[in-house]
């Protein structure tokens, strides 16, 4: 019995007194793989280009006949109303409310304009002319719209694209090792 009462009183002083080995820490794995950040330079550039591209069809369009320059402002319609969203979709954001707001002046204006081209007598009609005003600066507000909010839209798609993994690791210190976590973020 003496001697199993000399072994628990030998190994509970070696415990007490042991150190852990100075080996080196375990290997970590690499952290996942991040996403690339889009950037929102990059979401202004386009939703300027886009906005401006309707500007070079009708350039291009004008010096033809009349159906030339009929489809150059048809082209250069539908590319006002969508391509100033350019900055959006490369955010990952497919309509937008400046895309709305410019469908929405558009749909105006074509129905204003097809009421001047059937209309006989026009010389009255400073209501129409208001509408048509109206039209035109909702369609321009919805490009300012777009190119301001399009680097936004860019920054809150890296947000949510975000990870963080944290990874316990080994850590050294002075009075021996401990347990730390770091992370890719």
């Amino acid at each position: 019995m003496r001697f199993i009462a000399v072994a628990v009183v030998v190994g509970f002083v070696t415990l007490a007194i042991a150190r852990p080995a100075l080996a080196d820490p375990l290997a970590l794995p690499p952290p996942p793989v991040q996403p690339d950040e889009k950037d929102p330079a990059l979401a202004y550039i386009l939703s300027v280009g886009g906005a401006l591209v309707p500007i070079g069809i009708v350039a291009a369009s004008a010096g033809g006949d009349d159906t030339r320059a009929a489809q150059g402002v048809l082209f250069a319609g539908a590319a006002m109303i969508f391509l100033p969203s350019a900055g959006h979709w490369y955010a990952g954001q497919a309509w937008t409310w400046g895309t709305a707001m410019r469908a929405v002046g558009a749909g105006v204006l074509s129905l204003q304009l097809a009421y001047y081209i059937n209309c006989e007598d026009c010389s009255e009609h400073t209501a129409g002319d208001v509408v048509s005003v109206a039209s035109l600066a909702l369609m321009v507000s919805g490009v300012v719209y777009d190119v301001a909010t399009s680097g936004a839209a860019v920054r809150r798609w890296n947000d949510k694209h975000r990870t963080v993994v944290p990874i316990p690791a080994p850590v050294r210190m002075a009075s021996g090792w401990g347990v730390g976590v770091v992370g890719a973020f």
